[in-house]
């Protein structure tokens, strides 16, 4: 082979030696920007699930424990790294003037006693189409206990004394005002009292709460009672339903201490669901969830050997390797090639 093929051939090896190179560096930088973004924080990040909490229902006679044990178990949730989606926002968002009792009030006072009670159930439909009664809205309260006092008006006393039981399945320990209600109105309700026990079940159905889980957008729902059991002693009881046909409801009772153990009480009750994690991110939290866990970045885990970087460097350095031997291979020939002599 003459020294004109050789450098011709010698060109054309190094063309597509530098066209590999080029692709090499092309795919490293590629891979190693996916790599970078698989170990990343924002990969790695998972969406939190999220938590609706209903109001506790309470059969004490302090009408604050319930809304102690809310905030307790909204903690607590956070604490297990859920969102905790506000029950209160819930209600005021399913608020209209359509629920005003006014135009009620106003024909209950000029004894058109029919037309409130055709009124006041239209603003109770629409009430408990929005779910007044699993969040507890204070004004779906106020228009039943204005429908028992229209049918108690009208001689309808079974159905008010029946009206009045489901009011008092929500709400065990609410009183009415002696200066606001007649001495009948308030036999009637001291009658409902004592059937408690027999016609409620305290807790929602999974169903309805499953129904406003979907509504509001929400992974899980949560509601829970406090209540006397036949020994005298205080349970909470915790109802865990999720939205997702592929997790499972589930209760749970703990015995509640004083109030200053209801903190570790309600936790206990959430533990038996959601156990914690081995390792806790932060002291000002005490449970881990396991989403939590898994956010932990690997990238200090990855072995240098397998890095994107160190092999874009073995592939430079054996590609240049190989471009300066056949550099070199070229200029020998050169040297060692005797001149072509012609006459």
């Amino acid at each position: 082979m003459n020294t004109l093929s050789e450098h011709k051939l010698t060109s054309v090896i190094i063309k597509r030696l530098n066209t590999v190179l080029t692709l090499v560096l092309v795919i490293s930088l590629i891979s190693g920007s996916v790599h970078a973004q698989d170990v990343g924080p924002s990969s790695q990040k998972k969406k939190p699930p999220t938590v609706l909490v209903l109001p506790t229902i309470t059969d004490s006679e302090t009408g604050l424990d319930a809304t102690t044990f809310d905030v307790l178990l909204a903690a607590n949730f956070k604490a297990l790294n859920f969102d905790v989606v506000d029950e209160k926002a819930v209600v005021e968002g399913y608020h209209s003037d359509e629920t005003n009792l006014d135009a009620a009030r106003e024909a209950y006072l000029d004894m058109r006693l029919e037309e409130a009670l055709v009124i006041a159930e239209k603003i109770r439909d629409d009430h408990l189409a929005h779910h007044g009664d699993l969040l507890s809205d204070k004004r779906f309260v106020a228009v039943n206990i204005f429908i028992v006092k229209l049918l108690l008006n009208l001689d309808r006393a079974v159905e008010a004394t029946n009206l009045a039981i489901k009011i008092l399945c929500r709400h065990p320990s609410l009183k009415l005002d002696p200066e606001q209600y007649a001495p009948s109105m308030q036999s009637l309700w001291l009658f409902a009292v004592k059937r408690l026990g027999d016609q409620c079940s305290f807790l929602p159905a999974e169903d309805e709460m499953i129904e406003i889980g979907r509504e509001v957008g929400v992974d899980w729902v949560a509601a829970a009672i406090r209540k006397t059991n036949h020994n005298g002693k205080d349970l909470f009881i915790v109802l865990l339903v999720p939205t997702s046909s592929s997790e499972h409801s589930s209760r749970h009772s703990v015995v509640l201490g004083t109030s200053a153990e209801w903190t570790e009480d309600v936790r206990r009750a959430l533990q038996q669901k959601f156990p914690p994690a081995k390792a806790v991110v932060a002291s000002d939290v005490s449970l881990v969830s396991p989403q939590k866990e898994a956010t932990f970045s690997t990238v200090d885990k990855d072995k240098w050997y397998k890095t994107w970087w160190f092999w874009t460097g073995v592939g430079v350095v054996v590609l240049g390797g190989v471009g300066l031997g056949i550099g070199i291979h070229y200029k020998t020939n050169q040297e060692e090639t005797p001149p072509i002599i012609t006459k």
